[in-house]
């Protein structure tokens, strides 16, 4: 749930952050949209329980692995990006990946090992934020120098 309330939080800062480094708005925007619709469905999903319909949160974290695939987007035209759209970029594909296998792709999901998956999805789509955000900080101190 903290991280759900963080990533809204951290939507209504993203796009300003963007754009502050010449980021394209619509991507910006798009990115920070999808952050604070997971963001809403991980709050769903620690308030409602398992096996309550709204865990779930009406499928809104579906939104989540987007998010690094607006950003790489987003940061396009900003010079000095590369490598931050690389990793964006491995984060995505990861992120797509466990989804589909947590979707029940190749069948590897079974009734005992399905928490060992949910934690490689969560760790795939959680941590990247804080070094984005890291990033994010440190562009933006550029810029104001």
């Amino acid at each position: 749930m903290l991280a759900g309330v963080a990533a809204i939080g951290a939507a209504a800062l993203l796009v300003r952050g963007l754009s502050q480094l010449g980021g394209a708005w619509l991507w910006s925007v798009l990115a920070a949209v999808a952050l604070a619709l997971w963001g809403v469905a991980m709050v769903m999903g620690g308030l409602f329980p398992m096996p309550n319909d709204l865990h779930g949160g009406f499928g809104l974290g579906l939104a989540g692995p987007l998010v690094p695939l607006f950003l790489i987007f987003a940061l396009r035209t900003i010079p000095g990006t590369k490598g931050m759209r690389w990793f964006l970029g491995i984060v995505f594909i990861a992120s797509v990946v466990l989804l589909c296998i947590m979707f029940g792709l190749g069948g590897l999901v079974t009734r005992a090992n399905v928490g060992l998956w949910q934690r490689a999805n969560t760790f795939a789509g959680i941590p990247w934020l804080a070094v984005f955000g890291v990033w994010l900080s440190r562009g933006q101190s550029r810029v104001h120098d």
